[in-house]
């Protein structure tokens, strides 16, 4: 029989349509806004998922969510709000019990699906509690910083920056650089990227570099497979506790600086120099 803390974390892991699948009380929000002298677009999202989508030559941000709410009262403060400074844009959700966004006993819930249009050419700047993510299609750059939830980031151009918590990141196709800051428990895989790809951070699964035409480096893993697929630069580890390291093609140097078992380290192919730290 599970504890109740066991219990309690199962039910954490469970997503927020497991608990409202009837969605009880629901309703449209909406906010526009004007792109003129717009550099960059802020997101503040809680509790649901997002969904952005970048469109060439609109001129206007495009803003819409689908609140869903246990009771009425709840319902009506499920809100979108949006503010201005200079050539930042603001939009948030206001989420009624910040944080999850829903209470797991009293079958109470909020959550706001939000879906954005927005021109391809402006700068996103997202916070997000918890949900999937989206992105597709923007040029302007992304600094992506997330609670929970799957990240999913497709045909993007500039820098991209990403923090995470927990669940998957998956970025395919970057016209520039990809740098994973933290990410504590989920796999990561990026993939044809025209730039270098960085992940500084990561505490528990998978990481995977394919298709990278600069260079990719993980500074720390503690646990979880490692792998170089296709490297056009250099290809490189700081530290890594447990899994495999595996790298194939790799054009430039092939660097493992510490390893707790060094049988665990696989290569083929590499263009040249390969470093490995010493047998303990």
């Amino acid at each position: 029989m599970l504890s109740r803390t066991a219990t309690f974390s199962l039910l954490l892991l469970l997503p927020l349509s497991a608990f409202a699948d009837d969605c009880a009380f629901r309703a449209e929000r909406k906010v526009d806004v004007d792109v003129q002298a717009l550099a960059t677009l802020r997101l503040d999202t809680g509790a649901g998922d997002l969904d952005v989508k970048g469109v060439p030559g609109l001129a206007r941000i495009e803003v819409r969510g689908k609140a869903c709410a246990s009771d009425e009262a709840t319902l009506a403060e499920l809100q979108l709000t949006q503010q201005r400074q200079g050539d930042v844009a603001t939009v948030a959700t206001v989420i009624p019990d910040s944080g999850s966004g829903m209470k797991l006993f009293g079958s109470r819930y909020a959550y706001i699906d939000v879906e954005v249009r927005m021109p391809q050419t402006l700068k996103l700047e997202l916070r997000d509690s918890s949900g999937d993510i989206e992105i597709a299609g923007l040029r302007g750059g992304l600094d992506l910083t997330d609670s929970s939830g799957d990240i999913d980031l497709r045909d993007l151009g500039g820098a991209v920056r990403i923090s995470d918590t927990s669940g998957d990141i998956e970025a395919d196709g970057v016209e520039g650089n990809v740098t994973v800051d933290a990410d504590s428990s989920g796999d990561i895989e990026i993939r044809n990227v025209r730039g270098d790809a960085y992940v500084r951070n990561d505490s528990s699964g998978d990481v995977k570099f394919r298709h990278v035409s600069g260079r990719a480096r993980i500074d720390h893993d503690s646990s979880g497979d490692i792998v170089f697929d296709d490297i056009g630069g250099d290809a490189g580890v700081g530290s890594d506790s447990s899994g495999d390291i595996r790298a194939d093609r790799v054009r430039g140097d092939f660097t493992v600086e510490s390893k707790a078992n060094v049988d665990d380290i696989h290569y083929s192919d590499v263009g040249g120099k390969v470093s490995l730290p010493p047998r303990r």
